[in-house]
């Protein structure tokens, strides 16, 4: 089973994205098991959407700020 995280942002060097993303790499679950989708494209509905579409998940994980 695959994990898509999907990441509506605005910027890529938001401050957050990066704790975020610090925490996921420290976290237990095997890397090829998830798959994380940020997306800077639109306002945070257009910018799942986009995301959606590229994600190759079996289960699909949306975190917002």
């Amino acid at each position: 089973m695959l994990l898509s995280i999907i990441v509506p942002v605005k910027s890529k060097d938001d401050p957050q994205l990066k704790r975020f993303l610090g925490s996921l790499n420290s976290q237990d679950m095997p890397k090829d098991q998830y798959e994380v989708l940020i997306e800077t494209r639109g306002n945070s509905e257009q910018a799942k959407a986009y995301a959606i579409q590229r994600a190759k998940g079996d289960v699909l994980g949306f975190f917002c700020s």
